[in-house]
């Protein structure tokens, strides 16, 4: 959910829907009536392995690297 509400103030998006004085004010009312995709739960869970599977291969390559630097 917060990736996607960065994404709608990047593209604008949240600027154009909130009150604008001197800077935007996104009410409780606006933010409960913004639409958010959600896959459905399988997919979800796909989507969840796949980056835990990434994390921890980014993770071992981290550590890898941290133990090359260390042995030079």
């Amino acid at each position: 959910m917060a990736f996607y509400l960065i994404a709608l103030r990047a593209s604008g998006f949240i600027r154009a829907y909130s009150n604008v004085v001197s800077m935007p004010h996104l009410t409780a009312e606006k933010l409960a009536r913004i639409p958010m995709p959600l896959p459905h739960l399988e997919e979800q869970r796909a989507i969840a392995d796949y980056l835990d599977r990434e994390t921890a291969r980014i993770d071992t390559l981290i550590e890898e690297q941290q133990r090359l630097i260390a042995m030079l």
